[in-house]
């Protein structure tokens, strides 16, 4: 065989030959992709609709309950009463001058008949100039307007006292230290009536609750000092009536009562 023919047939085997490799290449399976199947995305994952908020309820502004709430007055808690005449009388009755204190706060009351402490302060100038009936009708005046004026309660007792009524006089005392445990001078007011009565341990406890109250009530002093001497309790004496000088008591009476509790405790 000659060379051509080998050259031919060598050609012809590497054809077959790459035929047969290509078709082993064609039939062999490919590699199977997997398909990614889409799950579900959890519940709690799931991003939230936006919702608008829903307005909450207004903040409730607080409300005084009855037992907390201010008494009602004539004149607005913390509102000065500004009349030039009603400060002029008020000056006036701590000078004295009670005239004067009628003519002024019939002025002031002339411009606002509902001004309760000027009704107070002209029953309380004619208390002190000796017309008692007048001083009542004020307080009548100054209750009627204001309810809750407990000054005006203690003070209208104290022209039924000097009138006489002591029935009516403990019932508006009784009112006033409602209304306001605080006033020293009821105190002594019921401790100088419960003495007339006879009761003289509740005489010396309303005494003992007006010093308390307001250890410069003088009057309440030399009240105590009365009756510790007439239960030998000298001590207590002595000091009561010391305290009374100290604040106040002109009364030779008093200087007396400490006199003699000093003698009996030796001194």
């Amino acid at each position: 065989m000659n060379k051509s023919h080998e050259t031919r047939y060598l050609l012809y085997f590497l054809a077959i030959a790459t035929l047969l490799a290509a078709g082993c290449r064609s039939s062999a399976p490919s590699a199977e992709v997997p398909t990614l199947i889409p799950t579900a995305v959890p519940p709690e994952m799931t991003p939230p609709t936006a919702v608008p908020p829903t307005p909450g309820p207004a903040p409730l502004t607080p409300v005084p309950t009855p037992e907390h709430a201010p008494p009602p007055t004539a004149t607005p808690p913390g509102e000065e009463i500004t009349d030039m005449d009603y400060i002029a009388g008020k000056s006036a009755y701590q000078e004295g001058n009670y005239q004067e204190v009628t003519r002024l706060m019939e002025l002031a009351l002339t411009r606002d008949p509902n001004l309760a402490p000027a009704h107070w302060y002209r029953g309380m100038a004619y208390h002190h100039l000796g017309d008692y009936a007048a001083a009542l009708r004020e307080m009548e005046v100054a209750v009627q307007i204001d309810p809750e004026y407990a000054l005006a309660y203690a003070d209208r007792g104290l022209q039924h006292r000097m009138l006489g009524n002591a029935n009516r006089a403990y019932a508006d005392w009784q009112e006033a230290l409602r209304l306001d445990p605080t006033l020293a001078k009821v105190h002594t007011y019921l401790g100088l009536l419960y003495a007339e009565n006879g009761d003289q341990s509740r005489a010396m406890e309303a005494y003992r609750t007006a010093v308390a109250i307001d250890p410069g009530r003088s009057d309440a002093w030399q009240e105590l000092a009365t009756g510790y001497q007439e239960t030998g309790q000298f001590q207590e004496c002595a000091d009561s009536a010391g305290r009374a000088i100290q604040y106040g008591v002109e009364k030779k009476g008093v200087h007396y009562t400490r006199g003699l509790c000093l003698v009996a405790l030796g001194e």
